[in-house]
């Protein structure tokens, strides 16, 4: 069995093979697997899995609107409650897509946020930003119980990939549609990306697997298991062999870990890439971002301008403050100064 155990987080691009590296997770019997989905995608082996609950559909009941995904945290909810209630074990434990989960279990939270007040710890009432953000932590610590309680080895949490922006502007970075309480509870984060020369993807390694030694006179010192990138290349014979997955790859570099020796060509990141674990733009992405920038500006005054006609034309500033700061709630006057002096320009 590979020594993987606790939250594992995969995201990526479109089809690149995030439903497969969940469900390939090596086990001893496909009935190891439970596989909830919130998604769309059926699964062609879902009447093989030990179990499989779909809550898609869920979505567009019209009877359970609007409250629909309080519905589908509920049912989720209790599904697992039974299985617990049945001592029901699982090895490998798929949940495709936790951004979903978090979504619905955080309207549930909002609506029945008495029945958590027991183990709540800010004092006094919740604010609404407590709640949510709460109820994020509370979503991760679900999934963990869940495989406690369940036996099983791993929870594998599939997410999508989302644009980042800064404020209201689009950065032209992708970043993982997860949140950062996940990306600190999880025992091992991949980005999977296509690979043009093999079926099987590359991965990034957006957080490593742990891994201590003991030396005496040292103490415990963290060995380095995975390279920055993950990459069938590591194998020989890749071109040759008929299956090869992330599993495999991961448990060639558990067997031999990378440790201090230099990263080869195929297991070092491109600038790109090394952007997704740095939080960091390319020069190319910074180019495009400064652009977003400026259109979001340009579009801004434009409509700020067009508000001020509206009102007919320049007027005192105070005057013009007052009658715009509705629509602008941000407003200043070295803004509204700008678009005066556009008008006039």
């Amino acid at each position: 069995m590979i020594k993987v155990t606790g939250i594992v987080e995969v995201t990526g691009e479109t089809s690149v093979g995030k439903t497969a590296f969940g469900t390939g997770f090596p086990v001893g019997k496909v009935e190891e697997i439970a596989f909830f989905t919130f998604d769309g995608k059926e699964h062609s082996a879902r009447e093989n899995f030990g179990l499989y609950r779909s809550y898609f559909s869920m979505f567009s009941d019209t009877s359970l609107k609007p409250d629909a995904n309080i519905a589908v945290a509920k049912a989720f909810m209790d599904d697992v409650s039974e299985l617990i209630k049945k001592n029901q074990i699982f090895t490998n434990i798929v949940v495709d897509s936790f951004e979903t989960w978090v979504k619905a279990f955080g309207d549930y939270f909002m609506k029945y946020s008495d029945e958590f007040k027991k183990d709540w710890h800010g004092g006094g009432k919740y604010t609404v930003m407590e709640k949510r953000a709460y109820a994020q932590k509370l979503a991760v610590s679900y999934l963990a119980q869940m495989r406690k309680n369940l036996g099983a080895a791993v929870v594998i949490a599939i997410n999508h990939i989302k644009d980042e922006y800064i404020g209201d502007v689009k950065t032209n970075r992708k970043i993982p549609a997860s949140s950062l309480v996940l990306a600190q509870k999880t025992s091992l984060r991949l980005w999977l990306q296509h690979n043009p020369e093999h079926p099987c993807p590359l991965a990034v390694v957006l957080k490593p697997l742990e891994q201590s030694k003991f030396v005496p006179g040292r103490g415990l010192m963290a060995i380095n298991v995975l390279p920055h990138k993950l990459s069938p290349k590591v194998f020989g014979d890749y071109e040759s062999r008929e299956y090869i997955s992330i599993w495999d790859i991961i448990e060639h570099y558990i067997e031999n870990p990378v440790g201090t020796r230099k990263l080869k060509d195929f297991e070092s990141l491109t600038e790109e890439e090394f952007s997704l674990i740095s939080g960091t733009m390319t020069d190319t992405q910074a180019r495009i971002y400064e652009h977003n920038i400026n259109m979001a500006v340009m579009e801004s005054q434009q409509t700020l301008v067009q508000a001020i006609e509206a009102l007919g034309g320049r007027k005192p500033l105070p005057i013009l403050l007052n009658e715009l700061k509705e629509e602008f709630p941000n407003l200043t006057v070295p803004i509204l100064s700008e678009a005066l002096d556009k008008m006039e320009a």
